[in-house]
């Protein structure tokens, strides 16, 4: 009876052991996985204010563009009309 009550004792012993060596890796998991959920989130809205600067350049930048081409465009227009007007004058 005296070896029964102690080995009884060491199960519930590794038992209790077995419990907390198991507890502190699944709540370390729990919280990393919770801190890994809200940096996704706040990644998620810095991607999204990323996203809205650059749509925002490219537009400027689209707009800038075509001002700066536009009157060299023009300039490139009238010089072959010219040029082919005065080609018909003078073949």
């Amino acid at each position: 009876m005296w070896l029964e009550f102690w080995s009884n004792i060491a199960v519930v012993w590794l038992a209790l052991l077995c419990f907390a060596t198991l507890l502190v890796p699944i709540v370390a998991l729990y919280f990393m996985i919770r801190g890994l959920t809200m940096a996704q989130d706040h990644s998620r809205i810095l991607f999204e204010k990323a996203q809205k600067q650059t749509g925002t350049m490219r537009t400027k930048t689209d707009q800038v563009s075509e001002r700066i081409a536009s009157p060299l465009l023009n300039m490139q227009v009238r010089s072959a009309r010219f040029g082919s007007f005065v080609r018909t004058l003078w073949p």
